[in-house]
C-alpha cells in the first residue's frame, strides 16, 4: 500500500500518454497518497483483501489530478519530508536504475562473447527496465532489437514479446500506428505457437493503439478479446 500508489500513477502516466513533467507530477500527487499501515495483522480486520485496490485507486487518482494541472513536489522521493525520509530513514535513490546498468553490461559481456541468444534475452530485458524509467526512445531500440534477435533465432514466443515492448515504447513516443503494427505482428507471432499470454498481451497493446488512434470501438472489441482469453486460461496479470 505504500509505494502502490507510484504504480497506479506510473501506469495511468502510460495509458494517458503523459509527457515528462506531466508524469513527474501524477508520481508526486501519488506521493501524498502513500501510507502503508498493516494494524490489521495485530487486531484483525477485512481490509487486507482491498489493500491491492486502495494504492490503485489512489495512482489513478494522481494520474486524473494530474491531467487537470494539479501539481505535487518533484522532490517527493528525497525531499526533507518525501517519501524515503519519512518511510525509509536510509536509502539510496541510485539503486532505482542499478538493473538497467547491470543489463546493460551483461548486454556488452554477451555480444563480446558472441553469444546470440544470452543478447537477445538481455536486449528483452533492458526494454522493459527502459520502458519502466520512462525512456521511451531506449526502449524502441532495444525492443526493436530484441525482436529481430529472436526472429533470426527462430523464437517467436519471445519475438512476440519484443515486439509488445516495441508497440508500448511506439505508443509512449507519440506513433500510434507503428504501434499498432507492432501489436498485430507481436499477436500472431504468439498465434504461431498458440502463446496465450503472448496472444492476449498482443490484443491488449492493439486495444491500446486502437484507442490512440481514436478507433474506440475497435478498441473496445480488441480489449474484451484479451480480457477473454485471459479467463479462460488464467492469465492473471490481465
Amino acid at each position: 500500500v505504500g509505494v502502490g500508489p507510484f504504480g497506479g500513477a506510473a501506469a495511468g502516466a502510460v495509458l494517458m500518454n503523459f509527457d515528462r513533467e506531466k508524469a513527474l507530477n501524477a508520481l508526486a500527487i501519488a506521493g501524498s497518497h502513500s501510507a502503508g499501515l498493516i494494524e490489521y495483522t495485530k487486531t484483525g480486520g477485512s481490509v487486507k483483501r482491498i489493500h491491492s485496490a486502495i494504492p490503485a485507486a489512489a495512482g489513478v487518482r494522481a494520474a486524473l489530478f494530474a491531467d487537470v494541472g494539479i501539481t505535487g513536489p518533484a522532490s517527493i522521493l528525497e525531499g526533507e519530508k518525501g517519501f524515503c525520509k519519512v518511510f525509509a530513514g536510509e536509502y539510496d535513490l541510485a539503486r532505482l536504475t542499478e538493473g538497467q546498468l547491470h543489463a546493460e553490461r551483461a548486454l556488452a559481456l554477451a555480444t563480446a562473447a558472441g553469444d546470440a541468444e544470452l543478447a537477445a534475452r538481455c536486449l528483452n530485458v533492458l526494454a522493459y527496465l527502459c520502458s519502466g524509467s520512462y525512456q521511451p526512445e531506449r526502449a524502441r531500440q532495444v525492443s526493436a532489437e530484441a525482436a529481430q534477435r529472436y526472429a533470426d533465432l527462430g523464437n517467436p514466443a519471445m519475438e512476440s514479446d519484443s515486439l509488445a515492448q516495441l508497440a508500448c515504447a511506439y505508443i509512449r513516443l507519440g506513433q500510434p500506428r507503428q504501434a499498432l503494427a507492432a501489436a498485430r505482428r507481436s499477436q500472431q507471432r504468439a498465434e504461431a505457437v498458440e502463446n496465450y499470454w503472448g496472444i492476449a498481451n498482443g490484443q491488449l497493446q492493439v486495444a491500446v493503439a486502437l484507442a490512440e488512434l481514436g478507433e474506440l470501438g475497435q478498441s473496445i472489441q480488441a480489449a474484451r478479446q484479451a480480457l477473454t482469453l485471459a479467463r479462460e486460461r488464467q492469465i492473471l496479470f490481465m
